[in-house]
């Protein structure tokens, strides 16, 4: 009998952003942090440990009006 493979998904996930359209005079920033535990991953091209793993966007906004 074939290997299905599961669903593919940590446990765990977070997302946390904070930002604001207008810290300064025309000035807006925005902060995203990213994070999501180990899991195993399963497919019928490649099976094997993903490691746990964080990201950090930002950005800043300028404005002409």
């Amino acid at each position: 009998m074939p290997s299905l493979p599961a669903f593919n998904t940590p446990n765990w996930i977070t997302n946390l952003s904070i930002g604001n359209r207008e810290i300064l005079k025309n000035t807006g920033f925005n902060v995203g942090w990213h994070w999501q535990n180990a899991f195993y991953w399963n497919s019928p091209l490649a099976a094997g440990n993903v490691p746990a793993y964080s990201t950090v966007d930002a950005q800043v906004n300028l404005s002409d009006t």
